[in-house]
């Protein structure tokens, strides 16, 4: 939900605020980059093509973008710049980025940060088609586009893998629906979700089975979420059903003959057939017109975390407000069985509401609760306000607290209205929640302002976490910590190394997965064995896979992208400025020293024919980067930097080298040298070139980054070189 203030500018001081303030926020504009002030944009299309990875979800995001809704909207005079700043989920990894110029695709080079927005500044100053896309901060991006003329749109690809959320029954992402919602007026958003063997039967979790449409009996799926749909939830998750198998997934990725990376997934409940007996009283408020967040969505995702988060040795029971009167599902607690679960929700009026009294209400909870044993916790799920002030909040914490008696009181505040949740109502459930050593989750917010031509700001805030978010966790919160544990992985023949858990707290827990990839040295099979020590004595279990689920190069990228994000979360990130530069320009990995820069075709940079447009566009060229170890050519370069000449070492198969041709790039595009004919330098699959750092004149070149670009019938393999002295 936005909602938006105007106010006359006071132009010196607001200024430098909201450039401030709009630096930390989400947004989509358009402005003339040679003067002040922007517009917003508009999204005409978007879509989203979805292919699941193992522990992550890779998402193509299809954007054209267009001046209406501006003032510029409908002139063909001013050049425009598009500026769109966006937030991913925690730990995401952009790998691609794609600029339409007509009806070619240019596919972005990634370099250093600096050079890419030296050579954008200067693109744009001569009115020419570049992209440039950077990391802000952890999690945060901006994509620039010039030009755009305000009669025209511009198209945009950002590839980038999302970390899949595992649980009991279900693998899902969120689906950016907060980044289409940036738009003046939101956009259809058209799915193109793949399957395969293992990850079946999309649904989009919110709103049930989505009436995909197969096509072409190739396992794709396609289906259109229109705009009413997206403005009617505040998040939505895309699902696959769960692939593990006795409680475990893995997958590998051979990068070559003894070498490689792996996915490790353990589901400790599952994987030793663990049991547990929480016990959860849920109480269920909602008030129209409070949040963004609707009555059927908030009913589902309660169904939906009871049914991933709880086993069927646990218990449940459900209050809520019908009418005048509070209601509960049934005189005991249930078993948090699915067909339980579901037979409760499935009788649930429609049209549950909030109570008059929160004390009176919660009373009801905490007296059920320790009649009924007095070992569950209770958890509150509400948007309502309850219109306490500083005197009333703290007589209504004093009787809670007095009334719990020893219960421990959770809280999902899911309110944001249009007047915000009274500071009171915040106070009363954060206080009985550590007054009973529960946990409370509210959503956050992130402001901006938002420059408009008549010389007003448009103040706005946006929730930065959705429902689903909420809910997860604090579902999460209730799983059971196993106080000790030990994993461990290896090769049939060889070990595993440099293993990244992708959990934060380094914890192992009954029913939340333990996820983590790494790299391997050897053959065989992927080996792992789980001990664990619970209050019932040590459990352990091993595997042999065998047939592991095959994964491609985005594994690699996997390893890479959390290696950058630890670095970078470092407080004194900059001392691994280089080592995250090297690291992301070797595995293209977008990182806060790199970007993603596409330009327009020219002589020597051609457009991406092998560039496959899943939107429904088109695009024509010549050849796509191929990833630096997606097949057997290694391409090497000794001293790099280097000041005289550098030595440039090519690992091929003598098969691949017909026509094939080493083109050296300045970082303009301009192809400076040119190696033909390299069979007549090749050893024993081995090519050696030596390079003087002069162009094709013997002219000598200044000292700057230059890009080394081995083509082949099969690709092209792209290697940065540094002349530097």
């Amino acid at each position: 939900m936005k909602n938006t203030i105007c106010f006359p500018v006071v132009l010196s001081l607001l200024f430098l605020v909201s450039i401030s303030v709009f630096s930390q926020s989400s947004s989509l504009h358009v402005q003339d980059p040679l003067s002040w002030g922007w517009d917003p944009a508009t999204i005409e299309e978007a879509t989203l093509v979805v292919k699941p990875q193992g522990v992550y979800i890779e998402y193509g995001l299809y954007l054209t973008i267009s001046a209406k809704g501006s003032n510029y909207y409908g002139s063909a005079n001013t050049p425009l710049e598009i500026v769109l700043d966006f937030c991913l989920p925690e730990n995401s990894i952009i790998h691609d980025s794609w600029l339409w110029v007509g009806n070619d695709i240019m596919q972005a080079i990634l370099i250093d940060r600096s050079v890419a927005s030296q050579i954008y500044e200067g693109i744009v100053n001569r009115r020419q088609d570049p992209s440039i896309l950077t990391k802000t901060s952890n999690g945060c991006y901006q994509l620039r586009i010039y030009p755009l003329s305000g009669n025209s749109s511009r198209k945009v690809k950002i590839t980038y893998l999302v970390p899949a959320r595992w649980t009991r029954n279900m693998v899902s992402a969120p689906l950016p629906i907060d980044l289409l919602q940036l738009s003046y007026a939101t956009p259809d958003l058209k799915l193109v979700v793949h399957t395969d063997a293992t990850f079946r039967n999309p649904v989009i979790s919110e709103i049930g089975m989505l009436p995909f449409s197969v096509y072409s009996g190739s396992g794709t799926y396609t289906a259109t979420l229109p705009a009413s749909a997206l403005s009617s939830y505040s998040g939505m998750e895309i699902a696959y059903d769960s692939p593990l198998q006795n409680g475990v997934f893995a997958g590998v990725y051979a990068a070559s003959a003894n070498s490689g990376y792996y996915q490790l997934v353990v589901h400790p409940q599952q994987a030793l057939n663990l049991t547990s007996s929480r016990k959860v009283v849920v109480m269920m408020e909602y008030t129209q017109g409070n949040s963004k967040t609707q009555r059927n969505e908030m009913l589902s995702k309660t169904k939906e975390m009871l049914l991933e988060y709880l086993s069927p040795s646990d218990s449940f029971n459900l209050f809520f407000v019908n009418g005048n009167s509070v209601q509960q599902a049934n005189a005991n607690f249930l078993p948090a069985e699915p067909l339980t679960v579901n037979s409760v929700f499935s009788v649930l009026p429609t049209n549950t509401g909030s109570a008059a009294s929160l004390q009176t209400y919660l009373q009801y909870g905490t007296a059920y609760i320790r009649t009924h044993g007095n070992d569950a916790q209770l958890l509150l799920v509400t948007n309502s306000t309850h219109g306490y002030t500083y005197s009333t909040s703290n007589s209504a914490v004093s009787g809670i607290l007095a009334q719990a008696q020893g219960v421990k009181m959770n809280v999902v505040n899911y309110d944001f209205s249009s007047s915000g949740n009274s500071n009171y109502d915040a106070t009363v459930y954060s206080r009985i929640c550590s007054g009973t050593a529960g946990k409370y989750v509210s959503h956050q917010y992130q402001y901006s302002y938002d420059w408009q031509w008549n010389n007003y700001y448009y103040y706005s805030y946006t929730a930065k976490n959705s429902f689903s978010e909420l809910m997860h966790e604090m579902f999460a919160s209730f799983d059971i910590k196993i106080p000790a544990y030990s994993l461990y992985s290896d090769m049939q023949s060889g070990f595993t190394h440099s293993e990244i858990e992708l959990q934060d707290d380094h914890a192992l827990y009954f029913s939340k997965p333990y996820m983590e990839v790494g790299k391997y040295y050897g053959s065989g099979s992927l080996n792992a064995e789980l001990s664990v020590l619970t209050n019932s004595g040590v459990a352990m279990q091993n595997w042999q896979f065998s047939s592991p689920y095959v994964c491609d190069t985005l594994t690699r990228k996997m390893w890479a992208g959390n290696f950058i994000n630890a670095l970078e979360r470092e407080s004194n990130y900059y001392q691994y400025s280089r080592e995250i530069a090297d690291t992301s320009l070797a595995n293209r990995v977008l990182s806060l020293y790199t970007a993603f820069l596409a330009l327009e075709p020219n002589d020597t940079l051609a457009a991406c024919e092998n560039c496959e447009d899943e939107s429904g566009g088109g695009g024509n060229g010549a050849t796509a980067v191929v990833d630096p170890d997606s097949s057997s050519i290694v391409l090497s370069a000794s001293p790099n930097p280097f000041s005289n000449s550098v030595t440039i070492t090519i690992s091929i198969d003598i098969n691949d080298l017909k026509d094939a041709e080493l083109r050296i790039y300045n970082m303009m595009g301009q192809e400076v040298k040119v190696f033909r004919d390299l069979s007549a330098s090749a050893s024993q699959n081995n090519i050696t070139l030596s390079w003087n750092g002069e162009d094709a004149s013997g002219n000598a070149l200044p000292n700057g980054v230059y890009m080394a670009v081995l083509i082949t019938a099969n690709g092209k393999q792209v290697l940065k070189l540094v002349k530097a002295g």
